[in-house]
Parts: C-alpha cells; sequence; structure tokens
C-alpha cells in the first residue's frame, strides 16, 4: 500500500512539472513574439505621461552624449511621441529630428504637440524598428535608441540592427541592457529577465556583423538616469573615425 502511494505523488510531481514547464514554455513564446500587441495598443494616457516627462533632467546623459558627434540629423527608433526629442528640437532648429514609433496614437499625439508649439524640424513616423525600408541608406548622421532594444526578442534583434545600421551615417548610441558574460551563440542575442526585458551582448552581436571592437565603446548608464528591471544598463557607442560612415567601415572589415 505505501508503495502505491510512493507511485502516486511521484506521479504528481511529474505531472506538476510537466505542467510548470508547459507554463514557462507559453510565456518564453509569448516574449519570443516579441509582445508588440502591448505597445501597437497602448492608450493615450500613457503616451500623455510620456510627453508631460519631456523635461526629465535624466535626458541630459543622452545630450551630452549626441554632443560628441556633430550632427545635422538624428533618427530615434522607439520614440514615442518624440518627448526625448523634444528640447534637442527646441534648442537646435536647424537639426532634422525623426522619430520611429510602432504605436500610432504616440505618433499623431506627438505631431499635434509639435505643430502647436511650432516646432518645425521634427518628424515623426509610424512603423517598425525591423522595416525601416522608407529610409535611404545613410540617412541619418546619428541613429539611437533608448529602452526600445529590451522589448525585442532574440529572433528579430539582428535584423533590427541590420536596419539601424543602414540608415546611420556616422554614429549608432544604444541605450539598452548589455551583459558581456553572454557567450554563448544563442543567448548572446538575448535572455529574458524580469519584469521581461531582454538583455544581450551587443558587443559579439555587431562585430558578428562586421564592426571592429575597437569601433565599439561601451560604459555604465548611472542608476539615477536607468535602472532598468534586470539591470545591466549600458551605453553602447558605435562610431568610426571621422571621415567614415558605418556602412563603409562593415564593407571593409567583412573583406578581411
Amino acid at each position: 500500500m505505501q508503495i502505491d502511494k510512493t507511485h502516486t505523488h511521484v506521479g504528481m510531481i511529474r505531472k506538476n512539472l510537466r505542467l510548470l514547464r508547459w507554463l514557462a514554455k507559453s510565456i518564453q513564446i509569448k516574449f519570443l513574439k516579441g509582445d508588440k500587441e502591448k505597445w501597437i495598443n497602448r492608450d493615450l494616457k500613457s503616451t500623455q505621461a510620456y510627453w508631460e516627462n519631456r523635461n526629465d533632467p535624466n535626458n541630459k546623459f543622452l545630450y551630452d552624449n549626441l554632443q560628441k558627434f556633430q550632427f545635422n540629423s538624428l533618427c530615434e527608433i522607439g520614440s514615442n511621441c518624440g518627448n526625448k526629442l523634444y528640447q534637442m528640437a527646441k534648442e537646435f532648429s536647424q537639426i532634422k529630428f525623426t522619430g520611429i514609433e510602432i504605436n500610432k496614437v504616440a505618433v499623431e499625439f506627438g505631431k499635434t504637440r509639435f505643430r502647436e508649439l511650432g516646432i518645425n524640424n521634427v518628424q515623426l513616423f509610424q512603423g517598425e524598428a525591423s522595416n525601416l525600408g522608407r529610409f535611404a541608406d545613410e540617412s541619418f548622421d546619428v541613429v539611437f535608441s533608448w529602452a526600445t532594444l529590451i522589448y525585442v526578442p532574440p529572433d528579430e534583434i539582428d535584423i533590427v540592427l541590420t536596419e539601424m545600421i543602414r540608415i546611420a551615417r556616422k554614429a549608432l548610441i544604444l541605450i539598452e541592457m548589455h551583459d558581456g558574460s553572454l557567450t554563448n551563440k544563442k543567448k548572446i542575442r538575448g535572455v529574458l529577465v524580469p519584469p521581461g526585458n531582454w538583455k544581450r551582448n551587443y558587443n559579439l552581436i555587431l562585430q558578428e556583423k562586421g564592426i571592429d571592437s575597437s569601433l565599439i565603446h561601451i560604459e555604465d548608464v548611472p542608476q539615477k538616469v536607468w535602472n532598468p528591471g534586470g539591470g545591466f544598463a549600458k551605453i553602447i557607442t558605435i562610431a568610426p573615425p571621422d571621415s567614415k560612415t558605418l556602412l563603409n567601415q562593415i564593407t571593409l572589415n567583412s573583406t578581411h
């Protein structure tokens, strides 16, 4: 009789483990699909909150890093309503600013706000980071993202980075979650950490794309500026020497 009870308990444990594995796989699949619906369908209230934050003093960290480059055009991937572009566009009317955002509500809200304020050097487009075909190669001097690629799943990160590199002329700046200890071929493209962010090894991914390691600079982002769930906040700057472009650098390296 005791043996039967033991077998029953073992069977229940195995059944529960199978259920847990199934649940874990279901959650993983959800994030592998990118959870795009969440961002596509975000409502006006969340967009308004981003706009109200347009004068966030922590944006100075971004501006200080952008000012290392002389640029006449800049593109943000994952721009929401353009809240991070606002201060720069207001101060530098001669520079062309562009934002790409998946949420139509955010794009239309931002367009309206900039128009009302008489700021005419910002263009916002609805679109996905994996499809920037509306822009020609080297369309912008600088391309950047801040806390956007943490939502891009591993099976899309290559095309997203390829597109960002393609449209950038002088520099690519990523303020994202980078973990240099990830060296496994699969894991370098993304490890999911709570509450649902992807950290990855951008250094190795970019080198695979033909970018020399000497052109990739990675530094910590102060926690007071940005402290994402899962940690590992870094600023990754990819910039070739003066007079060379990112695409040119990739072409040169791929021939070696």
